[in-house]
């Protein structure tokens, strides 16, 4: 956790309260190592450093990916998140870099996990083909409201979302809207759109970043990867990098209230570059 989440040196933190606090794994492409702040064990460098704006090797950023899924997963990587035998699907903006999802897929068959992996690329309409009309989930449906779902998402196991940053008029698009995205048609808050798709299944790990930023329509080089088990804490550094308060966020309020986590910073357990070191200048 970054230094200014520890607790003050006259509190006792027991090792089991630190495991419950969301894991997510921050890295720059300029990432030369580090230490943990709660265990002190120390992080190698990426075996290639380069500067945030520099180009990318497909293998620089595959290392870049899996680093930061090592280091925002307990040991045991995806394998703690996706069992065997287990249907896997990957809900992909269209906008997300492929090198995401590549590394994804070769760390599930490297430890043969999963019991084949469905690709939905979010916001691309084919992912309507396949689908089911569905009330809206939990205590929300009744609002009398439905929605077009993929088959896909009602029946795997295991959901992995993965998203870049991005950010349009002072608001961010994070790993939960790409569940928005599923129902381009749908009238009223695009808030309540995303959260309401998520409940049919909350992502169980998300991934967002790659290496690009987009900013008000245009596309900033910044490579940077961001995961985590948890997608509201992922969304919430997310939004703390693009210089946002995420408790104000009204997406992550939302999501809060339905009992999706809490946009806390200060509860979060971040390994790896620092939010201040990834922030988007």
């Amino acid at each position: 956790m970054q230094a200014k989440s520890k607790p003050p040196s006259d509190t006792a933190v027991a090792s089991a309260t630190v495991d419950r606090a969301p894991r997510v794994g921050i890295i720059l492409s300029s990432f030369k190592g580090g230490k943990d702040d709660w265990g002190s064990v120390t992080f190698p460098p990426l075996s290639q450093p380069v500067s945030p704006s520099e180009e990318l090797t497909g293998a620089q950023l595959r290392e870049m990916a899996r680093r930061a899924i090592e280091l925002g997963t307990a040991r045991g990587g995806l394998g703690r998140v996706v069992g065997n035998g287990e249907a896997v699907v990957l809900l992909v903006s269209r906008d997300a870099d492929p090198g995401l999802a590549q590394v994804v897929i070769e760390l599930l068959k490297e430890q043969k996990r999963g019991d084949g992996i469905t690709v939905i690329t979010s916001g691309d309409p084919a992912a309507a083909r396949d689908s089911m009309q569905m009330p809206a989930p939990g205590i929300w449906s009744q609002r009398d409201v439905t929605y077009r779902v993929p088959k896909a998402i009602l029946e795997c196991d295991r959901l992995i979302s993965i998203a870049p940053l991005r950010i349009e008029k002072g608001r961010p698009s994070l790993t939960l809207d790409n569940f928005r995205a599923l129902a381009p048609s749908a009238t009223g808050s695009p808030d309540v759109t995303a959260l309401d798709l998520a409940g049919f299944h909350v992502p169980e790990y998300a991934i967002l970043g790659g290496t690009y930023v987009f900013r008000d329509g245009d596309r900033v080089r910044h490579n940077l990867v961001i995961a985590g088990p948890k997608a509201t804490a992922v969304d919430s550094i997310g939004a703390a990098i693009l210089g946002l308060k995420p408790q104000e966020i009204p997406l992550l309020q939302l999501a809060e209230k339905r009992g999706y986590g809490e946009p806390n910073l200060n509860l979060l357990w971040t390994r790896g570059s620092t939010i201040k070191e990834a922030q988007v200048r």
